[in-house]
């Protein structure tokens, strides 16, 4: 089912067997910068699918032992200075209104991607469950562009992980077309959130950060 998403990649194996990891989310950063130049607030949403590390990453200089990732699609303000960013390095973008609301009381969390084709919702809820700092190399590959446009960087948060959520979905939205249970395999709230990513190509583009 996931194959078709990720073009030339594979996709990496979930926790079941047979089963990949497709990944949805909104984050919302209050302070941005872009080749540090401060851009102020930002918000954007992804569609993510985990696949394997190329046999030679090249000129990415990004570990196999990195979180690989084939991004499928972005969402956001097409005016904004990061959603232009991805557009203008090939990945696939589409205008979207995004809204992200946590309630650290009482441990609840919303997101909502609307599209002119349709809404995808997103509640959650977590317990009183131990936080856990958490750092790690991203790697994040395009689709269907050449040559293929890869970023790489660092990202660090504190997640809590053990959340549940369901999903409610209007119109065309990308859980409605792959039919995905409307209850998530696994939910995360990530806070204290950081990243720093370059963008290059693999024809060796000079990286913009």
């Amino acid at each position: 089912m996931l194959k078709p998403l990720v073009g030339e990649w594979t996709p990496a194996p979930g926790p079941k067997q047979g089963r990949g990891v497709f990944v949805l989310f909104v984050t919302r950063c209050p302070q941005s910068s872009i080749g540090g130049h401060d851009i102020g607030s930002s918000i954007v949403g992804a569609v993510l699918v985990a696949i394997e590390p190329p046999a030679d990453p090249g000129k990415s200089n990004v570990s196999r032992r990195a979180h690989w990732a084939a991004l499928v699609n972005v969402f956001g303000d097409p005016d904004s200075a990061v959603v232009k960013l991805f557009a203008q390095e090939g990945f696939p973008v589409t205008p979207a209104k995004l809204a992200l609301h946590v309630e650290r009381d009482d441990g609840t969390a919303t997101f909502s991607i609307a599209t002119d084709a349709g809404e995808t919702r997103l509640q959650t809820y977590f317990a009183a469950a131990p936080t856990a700092a958490m750092a790690h190399q991203t790697a994040m590959v395009s689709v269907g562009e050449t040559p293929i446009a890869i970023i790489r960087g660092s990202e660090s948060a504190t997640r809590q992980s053990k959340g549940a959520g369901m999903v409610k979905t209007e119109g065309d939205t990308w859980p409605a077309r792959l039919a995905l249970p409307l209850k998530p395999a696994g939910v995360a709230l990530d806070t204290k959130f950081l990243w720093r990513f370059e963008f290059l190509t693999r024809a060796g583009k000079a990286p913009q950060s």
